[in-house]
């Protein structure tokens, strides 16, 4: 049934306006016994910033409540949790909210986090869910009862009709990837021998939307950036020692084996190697590490604005750089400019009376190309007729490649 629903909603995404404020709230919602194995109940949550939603969560409760109310308020309690994570992650952007609303549609639950009579009747009520109602008393806290058809952290925790998902937004976007890497054995690895420390940080998807909502809120320009073969720069501390791969045997010292300088990819230290690697560059040159997420670096001047490309036209995706780059590789950088990627009289085949070319350069190419075409549309189908002859590709083949290459010499700058 998932499924089905998914296929009527391919292109359905979240959409952040920048049309709107940064406050900071919190929607509440808890389905009583709503398991019908363990009778728990399911606690559901979302947190947004202005109307940008940011955080979300769907989960079945640890303990077994006896009854609405007491679903009600373990489920504030998750969503108290939540909030107070998302409002340290804000310092780093400069934000300090004193005040944080949060959404029920219980009067019991926001009576047991406020009235202190109402309180000690919840005791059997695991001690770990009952800080929300020390927050409640400093003020850091806020409960405010909305009715059930304005409930939104419903959507979490039972069923809907149809209609309660029309406000979603669409959009799409296809990246095509097609990539081989040379691995290692990493769980042939011993600690405290070849491996020390694999642990590294890790972004978390509600701290991306944070990041995605601010640039939004300030009508900034954001830029995204992929590091190619990202493992393989991570500089190693350990001494680590692999074989020759199969296929690459060097045939004066065929029983020799490497020691690797940089990591590669299978390590379990080739995360933690990278991650070292980047924020060693990026603090050096004046970013700050972010002191709740350590994952975020940021750059601030002396009027202490963080300074981001603005543009209010829109955002340009392009690969220039690495059109010359392959244009240089494969010697194409000065062969003449055609105005299409294929010529509409030329009908590729198996061409099984043609002379072969060599079938590894010719592959080359063709990944080369599959990686632009996650920017550049027009060479999506001719380079796509082109790979299906990386098999046995002969001369004739081998030219609607280059042919590519000499369209892209003249189309350089063009992107999404």
């Amino acid at each position: 049934m998932i499924f089905c629903y998914l296929r009527g909603t391919v292109i359905t995404v979240l959409w952040y306006s920048k049309d709107y404020g940064f406050k900071l709230t919190g929607f509440s919602d808890a389905n009583y016994a709503g398991c019908k194995d363990t009778f728990k109940s399911t606690s559901g949550g979302a947190q947004f910033l202005g109307e940008k939603l940011v955080s979300w969560s769907s989960k079945k409760q640890d303990c077994t409540a006896l009854s609405t109310a007491e679903a009600e308020y373990v489920s504030l309690s998750a969503c108290c949790a939540q909030v107070l994570w998302m409002r340290t992650q804000l310092t780093n952007y400069g934000f300090n909210f004193n005040k944080i609303l949060i959404y029920c549609d219980s009067k019991s639950a926001i009576a047991i986090s406020c009235n202190p009579v109402q309180h000690s009747r919840t005791k059997h009520i695991a001690v770990c869910y009952h800080f929300i109602k020390e927050h409640v008393e400093k003020g850091t806290i806020e409960l405010y009862f909305v009715k059930t058809d304005y409930q939104l952290a419903n959507l979490f925790t039972k069923a809907l009709p149809a209609d309660r998902f029309n406000y979603l937004h669409d959009e799409e976007n296809t990246v095509i990837r097609n990539k081989t890497r040379l691995v290692v054995r990493g769980y042939r690895q011993e600690e405290g021998i070849d491996l020390e420390e694999s642990f590294t940080p890790v972004s978390q998807m509600e701290a991306i939307r944070i990041f995605l909502a601010y640039d939004t809120h300030k009508g900034f320009t954001m830029y995204q950036m992929d590091m190619k073969t990202t493992s393989l720069h991570g500089s190693l501390k350990e001494d680590v020692y692999v074989c020759q791969p199969e296929g690459f045997i060097d045939a004066d010292y065929p029983i020799h084996v490497y020691k690797l300088k940089k990591a590669l990819y299978g390590l379990k230290q080739a995360p933690r190697a990278w991650y070292d690697e980047l924020s060693t560059f990026l603090l050096q040159n004046g970013f700050s590490r972010g002191t709740i997420d350590s994952t975020l670096f940021t750059r601030r001047f002396d009027d202490d604005i963080l300074v981001v490309n603005q543009s209010p036209s829109g955002i340009f995706i392009n690969q220039s750089k690495y059109v010359h780059e392959i244009l240089k590789k494969y010697s194409l950088n000065t062969s003449d400019i055609v105005g299409t990627p294929m010529d509409i009289k030329d009908k590729l085949d198996l061409d099984q009376i043609g002379t072969p070319v060599d079938a590894t350069k010719y592959r080359s190419k063709i990944g080369a190309l599959m990686y632009l075409t996650s920017s550049r549309l027009d060479i999506v189908h001719a380079t796509c007729v082109c790979a299906r002859y990386q098999a046995h590709p002969t001369e004739k083949h081998l030219k609607e490649v280059k042919r590519i290459f000499r369209y892209l010499q003249g189309t350089v700058n063009m992107g999404l």
